[in-house]
């Protein structure tokens, strides 16, 4: 119509079953397209829009059968995907907002040309809220380089970012990236014990160990990839490791076994600081008999052995980790 083309979506079966939409109760002469176009049917989508007289003279034009046009946001997409990753891939990620009709109108241009689904799966993550409310709501410009520039790590922000489930809005706050760089500090401080460990003995408690660890994550993760459920997994088995360790029951073999599950782990978490050897065997001693010493609340004792490991340029940090954000944590 008037040298655009529109796509008529009556004449594609599987429109609207990625996102469940009921086409019958789309209101007549509302749109579903992302920008105001004329068409036939407010339904139907636009595929290439007839360029108007400022975009020929900016050279925003490509010449067709039809006249000079310029393609849709929809036609874009499902054009750069099947050049790049072929007519059908694995996964097709992006935003929540974005599934209709964006998306349902991708799978139509894909599905009609190949007769093939453009994705097998298609993952949808929520958002990042500022007090509850969506960014440009409120006009933040939060990124993460102001987080870097905050004195953030990107491994503080991963770990903050992903102790929500991708499908549900993770919440920011200085407090809760607090609470993930504490979370992190636990995880770095098991991770040097077990480099530190020299002497005990390895029974069939590692054996398990290693078994429940591998699968905690991997059964948490077959769960719709639930990044929460998979650290919260980690913390627990972090309680029996420091147990274990000070009762003697892991030797330098056993810990080597652990720390390569966690390498395994790695690979898809990325968190992990595991590569290279503990800088001082005898600091994962220290961190022990700190712990021993709040334990029994000889604090003048603990108060020494953290001002030693400041020397040796280890930072403790004590707190209770929200369990609000961190619900990773696994504390009773």
């Amino acid at each position: 119509k008037l040298r655009s083309i529109y796509f008529d979506i009556s004449k594609f079966a599987a429109y609207g079953q990625l996102s469940g939409i009921d086409l019958n109760k789309i209101r007549l002469g509302a749109t579903v397209d992302l920008d105001e176009y004329e068409k036939d049917n407010p339904r139907d989508f636009t595929l290439l829009k007839r360029s108007k007289l400022s975009e020929l003279k900016r050279g925003i034009f490509v010449q067709t059968d039809w006249g000079n046009v310029r393609p849709s946001w929809h036609i874009q997409c499902a054009a750069m995907a099947m050049a790049h990753l072929g007519e059908s891939y694995d996964i097709h990620s992006a935003g929540r907002e974005l599934m209709f009709p964006h998306h349902e109108n991708e799978i139509a241009i894909a599905g009609s040309l190949t007769g093939k689904p453009l994705a097998r799966y298609w993952v949808h993550c929520d958002r990042v809220l500022v007090d509850n409310k969506k960014m440009e709501d409120i006009g933040s410009d939060l990124s993460i380089t102001h987080l870097m520039e905050a004195g953030y790590t990107g491994r503080e922000i991963r770990y903050w970012l992903i102790t929500a489930h991708y499908r549900k809005p993770v919440h920011y706050s200085l407090s809760r990236l607090e609470n993930a760089r504490r979370a992190l500090t636990r995880i770095d401080a098991c991770v040097n014990r077990l480099k530190g460990v020299s002497e005990g003995e390895t029974g069939a408690e590692v054996d398990q160990l290693v078994y429940d660890i591998k699968q905690g994550f991997v059964g948490a993760m077959d769960d719709d990839l639930n990044t929460s459920a998979a650290i919260a997994s980690i913390f627990k088995q972090i309680k029996i490791i420091n147990k274990l360790i000070a009762e003697g029951k892991i030797d330098a073999s056993g810990a080597a076994q652990v720390l390569e599950i966690f390498r395994s782990i790695d690979t898809v978490l990325n968190f992990f600081e595991l590569g290279g050897k503990s800088r001082d065997k005898g600091v994962a001693k220290l961190i022990a008999e700190r712990e021993s010493a709040r334990r029994d609340g000889v604090w003048q004792r603990a108060d020494n052995i953290r001002k030693e490991l400041s020397r040796r340029g280890v930072v403790v940090q004590d707190g209770k980790i929200d369990p609000n954000v961190a619900e990773s944590d696994g504390r009773d």
